[in-house]
Parts: C-alpha cells; structure tokens; sequence
C-alpha cells in the first residue's frame, strides 16, 4: 500500500462528514484511512462507522479518550502504508493531494515531502485563501535541514505532509502523548527536520486548514501552558538522539540554537494569541527561559535582529514590554494596574501557589475559606500567613488557626514578593486589588469563575 492517512477524531461530527468525504475522492488509489476515534461523545462514532461500512479503504479504531498524540501514534502503529499522511477531522483535503504528496516523494526518494494549504472560514465570500508557507524556500528541489535550516521556520502543518513510514520509525519520531495536551505538532515538526536527510516542498495547496472552529486549542485559554511541554519535548528529544551518537558535534550545537529559537518564536506567538489576562501570566511563567535563550547568545544564521532585539526586551525589561504589547485593556481600572492578572487558569493558580513562599487570603467570608480549604489539600497550609479582611469583625482575631489582619494593619507586612488571593465577590475584587496595590502588594491573584468552581470540588465543608 502506498499510503495511510491517520484522522484523529474527537468530537468534530459538524465536519467529519466533510473531511472524510474529501479523502474518499482522493485522486491515488491505493491509499487506506484510518480513523481514531479518541472516546467521542458525539455523533463521530457513527459517521466513521458509516463509511467504514461503504468503503473497505477506511478503517475504525475505537478507543477512550487519551489524547491527540496518542491517537495519531496509534494509527501510525497500525499503518500498513510506505508512507503516513495526517489529516485533521475538521479539515479536508484538495482532491490530489495525496497524489501529489505520494509522486513527489517518489519521485525524489526523500524522508519527508510538504505542501502548501488553504486557510478556510465557513462563512467568508472566499472561504479558501492560499498561504504560501513555503515561499522562501525552494520548491521540487531536494535539499536537507541541515544545509537550508529555514525549514525549522516554516508551519509545522503536519496535515499537509507525508513521511516514509520506516523514517518516522528509524529515528523514533513520535507524538507527545500527554493527555489533554496541544500544539504537538511543534515537537513532531521538529523530530522530522531534525533527523531528515532529504526532503522535497511543493507549491500547490493540498489542504483546507480550517480557522474557524471555536472548539480548537487555539481558541482555548486553559491550554496557555501546553506549548510549554512541547518545547520541553524538543529538548529532551535532542539529547536522547545526541546519546544514540545520531548527531554530529556540530549539527548538535546547532540544533540548540534553533530549539532556542523556536521556543522563542512560539512563545511570542502564543503570548500574542492570548487574551490580556492571561498574557501577563504567561510571560512570568517562561521569563526565566527567555533569559537562558538571551545568555546562550545567537550564534545561528536562523536568528534576524529583530528577533534578538525583542528577546532581550522581554527578558531585561518584562514588565515594560508587557504594558507595550499587551491587548488594549477592556476595564479602565486594569489599565491602573498592569501587571495585576485578573482570570488565571487552574494551571496557573497551581504555578503560583507552588512558587510562593508566603500567602495571604484578602476574604474570610465563604469563599476565603473555600480557598483556605483547597490550599490545605495542596500541602500549601504553611505558606499561608494569615487572612486579610477590609474591616475587623466582632472579636475573631483567628480562623482555623491563622491570623486576621486588617487592611490597615498588614500594610508594613506583606513584601512585594508574597502572594495576595483575593477571594471575595466579583463586585468587589477590583476595589479591592486597587487597595492592595496601593498599599505596596505586587503579586496579586483574583479568584474567577473558573478558579471558583475549581475550589469549591470537594471542599463543600468548610472551617
């Protein structure tokens, strides 16, 4: 068989008819599909059976849901085809791609091939708008990464390429299989240029790559860390090829520099992509490894000087460059306070608690002792020092063994680098994180909905 084409599947039955029918045109034959279905919940399961049912190329595999990755790896396992091609469930493909992919890597004997795609908007005048993602680099020559590293900079667009089978294998290429995970297509991207020798990209446009789908990662807040986990992929990847002697000295070195670069390039994007709450939060979280970036230097040709220029902008000067670039702010009373991160995801709630050394809780109301309550099932009980409340109540002067402190009071107490939750009513968070600031605190974290209903798992009995 000449190719497998693997569609991980998860809850797309509004365009999984589509991106199925467009394989089942496909102008090369002798191709299978495999479609894993990843414990949909929706009408998915159904719409697969019924053309596995009509036609004996497509083939179901269905699993509970344990992820992107692992769904693509289980279909390349399964794969009986010289050469894998990936097709997302809410994309579809032009009827010749996989021909066109199949007759240039033929044709040329290379690791990989890559085409060009079409951003498409389901309700645009012109849906489909070409992208040439490969412009700079040239089309229906052969050439390897390593002599033409621009190739690192390109889309991953792992959907509009086709690898030989046995070269994924040879150099262990695999997805990332970390449950509830995105972007891993960065890593795999990486793997492939990395270990290929040769490659060929053609022009055409093989794929409509839809942009309009409100359920994809990038449109997901609470996934503002993964592209995280995936750079961390891409280093460890790096030095379990370098302990296998795959790479030489030199092709070593530079693959440092470029996995530098494309940590940087990825979270600028991601940093730009993000709504203003979270943008803040994401730029504290990768500082650190923006100024390990800054202190290897840039020795590589893939580095351009603006580039550089706003690395060290975001590594010497993160606050300032944050009030340059952030999105223009929704609430006049958050332009008072910059800095101030008023919707943190789950993720970032555990990020700041395991960093803080000292918490304070501004509320001993309800919810402060919810918060209270989720802090001692974290292991985070003696981090915190107290509560805060705006004015004294009766003569409490303790809760749960903690002490009360009233805003006045802790002013001289609580230093910059100490964690503030705000756990109070919506309404009145933002009065409140004004006070705060005024009064000196600079790490503050305003409890939201989301947060909310996090704390409130069972922690239904509270001090």
């Amino acid at each position: 068989m000449k190719v497998s084409v693997i569609v991980p599947v998860y809850n797309t039955a509004k365009y999984l008819k589509q991106c199925l029918q467009g394989l089942s045109v496909q102008t090369l034959k002798d191709i299978e599909i495999i479609c894993v279905n990843d414990g949909s919940t929706d009408n998915s399961r159904q719409i697969i059976d019924d053309f596995t049912a009509a036609d004996h190329r497509f083939k179901a595999i269905h699993k509970n849901n344990t992820g992107y990755g692992h769904s693509v790896n289980i279909g390349i396992r399964a794969a009986q085809g010289q050469y894998i091609g990936i097709v997302e469930s809410d994309d579809f493909a032009e009827p010749d791609m996989f021909r066109s992919l199949y007759d240039a890597a033929e044709k040329n004997q290379v690791d990989f091939v890559k085409g060009n795609y079409n951003t498409y908007r389901e309700n645009d005048a012109c849906p489909a708008v070409f992208e040439d993602m490969l412009g700079k680099l040239p089309y229906g020559t052969v050439f390897s990464p390593q002599d033409n590293p621009g190739i690192f900079g390109v889309h991953p667009s792992v959907w509009a390429s086709l690898y030989r089978k046995s070269f994924l294998e040879e150099n262990d290429i695999w997805f990332q299989e970390t449950p509830g995970a995105s972007y891993q297509d960065i890593a795999f991207a990486f793997k492939v240029n990395a270990s290929a020798k040769r490659l060929c990209l053609i022009e055409d446009a093989v794929l409509n790559y839809r942009v309009d789908n409100v359920e994809s990662s990038v449109h997901n807040p609470q996934k503002i860390f993964c592209v995280c986990d995936e750079l961390e992929e891409i280093e460890q990847y790096i030095k379990a090829r370098a302990g296998t002697g795959a790479y030489g000295a030199q092709w070593l070195r530079e693959l440092g520099q470029i996995a530098a670069w494309i940590k940087y390039r990825n979270y600028m994007w991601n940093y730009t992509r993000l709504s203003l709450p979270y943008q803040y939060t994401f730029l504290m979280k990768v500082l650190e490894e923006l100024r390990d970036i800054k202190h290897q230097g840039f020795e590589s040709q893939v580095w351009n000087e603006g580039e550089k220029e706003t690395l060290k902008q975001m590594a010497d000067t993160p606050d300032s460059f944050f009030r340059m670039t952030a999105k223009g702010y929704e609430d006049s009373r958050i332009s008072i306070i910059p800095v101030l991160n008023h919707s943190f995801s789950v993720r970032c709630f555990q990020q700041l608690v395991a960093q803080s050394q000292k918490i304070y809780i501004y509320g001993a109301g309800r919810i402060g002792q919810r918060v209270w309550n989720r802090l001692k099932r974290m292991d985070a009980a003696d981090k915190v020092k107290g509560f805060i409340v705006s004015e004294p109540g009766g003569n409490l002067e303790q809760l749960d063994g903690k002490q009360i402190f009233v805003l006045p009071e802790i002013q001289m107490q609580v230093h910059t680098d100490e964690l503030v939750i705000v756990a109070v009513h919506s309404r009145h968070q933002y009065e409140i994180a004004l006070k705060l600031q005024t009064a000196g605190c600079r790490n503050i974290l305003l409890i939201d909905e989301k947060i909310k209903s996090w704390i409130y798992e069972d922690t239904d009995t509270v001090v």
